[in-house]
């Protein structure tokens, strides 16, 4: 998953996430994306933070949207 990048989209705002080059998410595996002020230490490859938003956000109108390194 080097590379790609998450999206996440509230309303009209967007705030992406892209995924270290050498990161890698082995079969049978999941991750979780924390904010940056959610109490928790980053544990890779299952825990990673997003040190760029103190949160997820909130709204009616949530989107999010997983990239590969070619964009599709």
């Amino acid at each position: 998953m080097g590379g790609w990048e998450m999206i996440r989209t509230i309303g009209d705002t967007s705030a992406s996430y892209r995924y270290a080059s050498r990161y890698i998410l082995k079969a049978g595996q999941t991750v979780t994306i924390w904010a940056a002020n959610a109490g928790v230490t980053a544990n890779p490859p299952t825990d990673l933070i997003w040190k760029n938003q103190d949160s997820w956000g909130t709204g009616e109108d949530v989107k999010v949207v997983l990239k590969n390194s070619q964009g599709e």
